[in-house]
């Protein structure tokens, strides 16, 4: 029998945001949202925004993890009907969601592939605009994911001293 998935509403971030704040278990917010555990571990996991400049405003916020998911359906969807879309761009782009900054080097070891495949998904992922090459340099080049990083800092303007 085939499966099919409902993504997260933005009304059910918006209760996971609450009862995340409330320090309920993930268990306890999965049976509110009748989901199973595994659904909400992941959607905090990729979701929960970081920042150690802000540190007190770490957590997790719905408006921003609605956002995030609609970017990265939106990007995969564009990487899928791209034509040189190779599984290692697709495990690539996986990783810049956690990593949003990487190198060739560290795609290839944390992916276990070869620099040179490593490289190539890189490029992949450069020539349809999910990535951008930020150092103009032939070695040593960093990858940004950088639409990313402008959704992750989105209204969080320095406070005033």
């Amino acid at each position: 029998m085939a499966r099919f998935f409902v993504h997260l509403s933005l009304e059910e971030r918006r209760v996971i945001a609450r009862m995340h704040g409330e320090k309920s278990t993930q268990a306890e917010i999965a049976r509110t949202l009748r989901r199973d555990r595994s659904t909400i571990c992941r959607e905090l996991r990729r979701n929960f925004w970081h920042n150690r400049e802000v540190p007190f405003a770490e957590s997790y916020w719905h408006l921003t993890a609605h956002d995030m998911a609609a970017d990265r359906r939106r990007r995969y969807r564009k990487l899928r009907r791209h034509r040189r879309a190779s599984s290692s761009a697709l495990r690539v782009h996986e990783l810049i969601q956690a990593s949003p900054i990487v190198t060739i080097q560290t795609v290839s070891e944390k992916l276990d592939v070869s620099f040179p495949t490593a490289s190539a998904a890189l490029e992949n992922l450069a020539k349809v605009g999910v990535v951008r090459e930020t150092t103009g340099r032939q070695r040593g080049r960093i990858y940004a994911y950088s639409d990313y990083l402008l959704l992750l800092d989105r209204g969080t303007d320095p406070l005033p001293v």
